[in-house]
């Protein structure tokens, strides 16, 4: 039988700065309330972005705040894949991720001026500032994260992560991850841990935070 917490001890022990990384408060906590985006939630025109790695839940918890706000949910992933008509996986073999990229910048600016939205995104759509500037600009920004080993597991549960089909997508999966936590807490407005939590209960948090942060710049 498993020593639970020897195991769990040994896993934290592989990425600590990880964890020290994901559990710190955003940059700019104490001023981030007075920001457009907040201004906007004043509105029924409001957008949500979600952002964070892969296997964090972006468009199981989105679908559900676009249920509970009755917004419209959008995932970048499939528009990008509805209009090359091919799916994300092809695009990676035919175009590689330079090519990926270009279109999931084109994409997402055919949403500027959209409204009433909870937009799912790329766990990398960070990376180009052109999409950071795009995502101030529509609304209020999520960084919906949880505990690496538990984002880890449900990443492997997809076999369409065309950034996991190499040779140790373990080791791969951490690195990329570490690289870009500084870019998800920079831009973000709001942090939400959904670690060991529920899509309810991760849904019913957003909703409160959203809630308390429409309170306080009221």
């Amino acid at each position: 039988m498993k020593n639970e917490k020897t195991d769990g001890a040994r896993r934290d022990s592989e990425f600590p700065h990880l964890i020290s990384a994901l559990q710190s408060p955003l940059p700019h906590n104490s001023s981030f309330i007075l920001s457009p985006a907040m201004n906007r939630l004043r509105d029924m025109t409001s957008n949500i972005i979600f952002i964070g790695f892969m296997g964090c839940g972006k468009s199981s918890i989105g679908r559900r705040v676009a249920h509970r706000l009755g917004h419209q949910f959008l995932d970048s992933d499939e528009l990008i894949a509805a209009r090359a008509e091919m799916s994300i996986s092809d695009i990676f073999s035919l175009e590689g991720e330079a090519g990926f990229r270009l279109r999931e910048t084109a994409e997402l600016k055919t949403l500027a001026g959209s409204s009433n939205i909870v937009l799912a995104t790329g766990g990398g759509a960070i990376l180009n500032p052109v999409n950071r500037d795009l995502f101030h600009q529509l609304g209020l920004v999520i960084w919906l994260h949880a505990e690496p080993d538990t984002l880890f597991e449900r990443a492997s549960r997809n076999r369409k992560r065309p950034l996991l089909e190499v040779e140790n997508p373990r080791s791969t999966f951490f690195s990329l991850l570490e690289s870009r936590i500084p870019l998800y807490g920079g831009m973000a407005d709001l942090k939400i841990d959904a670690t060991g939590l529920s899509h309810e209960q991760t849904v019913e948090k957003i909703i409160q935070q959203i809630a308390l942060l429409e309170n306080n710049g009221s």
